[in-house]
């Protein structure tokens, strides 16, 4: 799509506001002409910005994620890692990324799902695109480049934890700061919008100056504790915080607990916190209370999909109209199921999954006591 004016971007961020508004109005909030702003509108029309008559067809609990899309590699060992020498491993490949592991378990759990990211062009890039198609997500948002590969992530996990991982992520790091100029219509028809920090922070700024006066709700992943530092240093715009606790620690540079870790980000300003810990239980601040979600009895398998399966359950609770307490809680049950397949997405995921999965870890804490 062609890039907007200045002008055009604040005539878009009206009517993102208010689709139906009058043109005068528009015009006398901008302090332009009514012809001025008819014609701003035919451009936008034009290029693509703007559908139909009420300008922006908004479709009701719309999810945007947008981040990371990779090809991830995991290698599996039965033995602790020997240095300097051959691991025997078993070698597993998936389709990963925070936001494209989060836009396809929410698509699994019936939401309706947009990804804005970026690939290269190449097998990898072809792949991953046409399966995402196959879910029915909107990959509209995912822009190709001829001159990059793409993303790649492996890890390698001995008995059910990561001992190390590598990342090739230049793909990200090259995005310009104007990235999401090109992508307006997916912001003004989401009722949601996920972004994850394998976005660079000057993306991540421009995201947060755009949700200023938006309707959308915005939520952030850390994902790791290298990118956490990506995250502003104040977080008023932030509606929900997803971060492992490793990660909230390496942001604000304490060695504080999950509880006061959920309690410091609350303080700067994002208005519901969870900080996930290596189990997979969930100190939650909100503005009402705060609560410690204990995470359910699992047999873990592989733990590398658990956390974007908590994020993406929650998420799809939250557009189902639940509390964030109550969101979280559901995705715990996500990280769990997960955590039982070798795989960063569960092959059978759905809210039916999710249900019996609920019943069948209840009845299993009943039995050993622990409810």
């Amino acid at each position: 799509m062609e890039m907007l004016t200045e002008m055009e971007k604040a005539v878009l961020d009206r009517l993102a506001d208010n689709p139906f508004a009058a043109q005068q109005d528009v015009a006398v909030s901008l302090g332009i002409p009514r012809p001025t702003l008819a014609m701003h509108i035919t451009q936008l029309t034009r290029k693509g910005y703007l559908l139909g008559r009420a300008y922006v067809l908004s479709k009701k609990d719309r999810l945007v994620c947008i981040g990371g899309s990779t090809i991830d590699t995991v290698l599996l060992s039965d033995q602790p890692i020997s240095f300097k020498t051959s691991n025997p491993v078993t070698t597993i490949h998936n389709f990963g990324g925070v936001a494209r592991n989060v836009a396809e378990n929410a698509a699994r759990l019936g939401v309706d799902v947009s990804l804005i990211s970026i690939v290269g062009d190449d097998e990898s890039g072809r792949s991953l695109i046409a399966h995402l198609k196959g879910l029915g997500i909107d990959t509209s948002g995912v822009s190709v480049r001829p001159d990059l590969r793409t993303a790649t992530y492996t890890s390698v996990v001995t008995g059910s934890e990561a001992v190390v991982a590598f990342s090739d992520m230049e793909i990200f790091d090259r995005l310009p700061s104007e990235f999401l100029d090109r992508f307006v219509q997916h912001f003004v028809s989401a009722t949601w919008v996920f972004a994850d920090c394998n976005l660079p922070a000057s993306v991540l700024s421009a995201l947060l100056q755009r949700k200023k006066g938006a309707r959308f709700q915005l939520a952030l992943d850390a994902v790791s504790t290298t990118k956490a530092v990506r995250l502003p240093e104040t977080l008023e715009n932030v509606d929900a915080l997803f971060l492992r606790e490793e990660e909230a620690r390496s942001y604000i540079h304490e060695n504080l607990d999950p509880p006061k870790l959920a309690q410091e980000l609350a303080r700067r300003g994002a208005k519901n916190v969870a900080v996930i810990s290596r189990d997979f239980s969930v100190a939650v601040a909100t503005p009402q209370e705060q609560i410690n979600i204990p995470a359910p009895k699992a047999n873990i398998i592989d733990p590398g999909g658990a956390n974007d399966a908590l994020v993406s359950t929650a998420l799809a609770k939250l557009l189902m109209g639940a509390d964030f307490i109550s969101a979280v809680r559901h995705g715990t049950i996500g990280a769990a199921v997960t955590s039982e397949v070798v795989a960063r997405i569960h092959p059978s995921l759905s809210p039916q999954l999710l249900d019996e999965a609920e019943e069948r870890l209840k009845s299993e804490a009943l039995s050993s006591g622990l409810l």
